[in-house]
């Protein structure tokens, strides 16, 4: 990083006030009653300041600064932001540095105004062509994209007379993702039964499906449309084809947002426990491998994010977690056709909401009831209502 030579500020501080106040009584007295030595001793009392005010601003001009901050954070972790100090001059030391960094958020989840932080570091001492590293550990509650702005490097030495100030340019970007949570055995339990559900209907529906490797007897409940004739007459018995049966894993997670009024803290708790819940449920299938899944939300429209289990995905979903905000613009009827229409009949459907919903074919979904097929897949689909009181025994933050 350059060093900044032309943007070097200087403050009177308290302390230089009053001494220039005493240098300026001196003075006049000495003036008023033509007193030489009184003169000499005057000047002696200058010459400090001249001093201060040099040395002050030759610190600054040498110092250069980089800052090591990660990237990526969730929401209430601790993370640790390192700023190293370097003294490019040969001859000066610098001595009583302060480093104040700057974060503000640029894309934040919330709707509320967020605080500018301000953290700083202290260097005591820097010796010529020599670095200093200090670290300062933060927490930021709140999701969204953070940059770091320009670092203000000020010092106060030699006799803090004076306080000269400078701003290097850092700037960088951090992105707070949403919080993650536990996923309890109230939730696990929900999924095994749910898994042991579709599994019975996809033995059911796919008798005829698959890849076909070889004949076997009949048995009752095989349908007849299978029947081997030619094998049978061979065999002198009843024999059927047998299929090679996949099993599906794919998955589609909903998440809906909508509110419409004022967002009241409750409401917006509540929307945020939603968007923890999809980022650790996605998070857990993807890590589980083997699924291809969807992800759908809206904003002003309907977003849908399709890829196969890998971790560049799942970063990809989570950097948009990290600035989804509630929305007053109800697309969930055009999100849930899009993503039913393009998703496999047995894949596990989530739809993740702070607010009940009727999945009965009125209010919000009343489009879907005109849809036979739609309206069969949303017999397979599972809501999770953060607002209910039960919400707590399947999922933890």
């Amino acid at each position: 990083m350059k060093r900044n030579t032309n943007n070097i500020r200087t403050f009177f501080c308290r302390e230089g006030t009053y001494y220039s106040l005493v240098i300026a009584g001196v003075l006049f007295i000495a003036l008023l009653k033509q007193v030489n030595p009184m003169m000499l001793f005057a000047s002696l009392l200058v010459c400090p300041l001249f001093i201060g005010l040099w040395l002050g601003r030759q610190t600054l001009k040498q110092l250069t600064v980089k800052r090591i901050a990660p990237s990526r954070i969730h929401a209430g972790d601790t993370f640790v932001t390192q700023l190293e100090v370097s003294n490019t001059g040969r001859k000066i030391s610098s001595w009583g540095v302060v480093a104040e960094d700057t974060i503000k958020a640029i894309a934040s989840g919330s709707e509320r105004e967020q605080t500018e932080y301000k953290p700083a570091v202290y260097l005591d001492y820097i010796g010529a062509s020599e670095n200093q590293r200090k670290s300062y550990v933060g927490r930021l509650p709140v999701r969204g994209r953070y940059c770091f702005k320009k670092v203000t490097l000020s010092t106060r030495f030699p006799c803090g007379f004076f306080r000269s100030v400078t701003e290097l340019e850092a700037e960088s970007e951090m992105i707070v993702l949403p919080k993650l949570g536990t996923l309890t055995d109230g939730w696990i339990t929900r999924q095994h039964e749910a898994n042991e559900t579709i599994l019975h209907r996809r033995r059911r529906s796919s008798r005829m499906t698959g890849e076909f490797f070889g004949v076997r007897e009949w048995r009752r409940g095989d349908t007849k449309r299978g029947i081997h004739w030619r094998s049978s007459a061979r065999h002198n018995q009843m024999m059927v084809r047998q299929y090679e049966q996949y099993q599906n894993r794919d998955a589609a997670i909903l998440l809906d947002l909508f509110h419409v009024g004022e967002l009241l803290p409750r409401d917006e708790e509540n929307m945020e426990l939603a968007i923890s819940f999809a980022a650790t449920l996605t998070g857990d299938v993807i890590r589980r491998g083997g699924y291809n899944v969807t992800f759908g939300t809206f904003q002003d429209k309907y977003e849908i994010y399709r890829g196969a289990s890998n971790a560049i995905f799942l970063e990809r979903i989570l950097e948009r977690l990290a600035v989804v905000k509630r929305t007053q613009t109800d697309c969930l009827a055009e999100l849930m056709t899009e993503t039913l229409s393009n998703t496999d009949p047995n894949a596990d459907l989530i739809l993740i909401t702070s607010l009940p919903i009727d999945l009965n074919g009125h209010g919000r979904l009343a489009n879907l009831k005109n849809d036979p097929r739609l309206r069969t897949v949303m017999q397979r689909l599972r809501v999770v209502v953060t607002s209910d009181a039960e919400f707590d025994k399947i999922f933890v933050v």
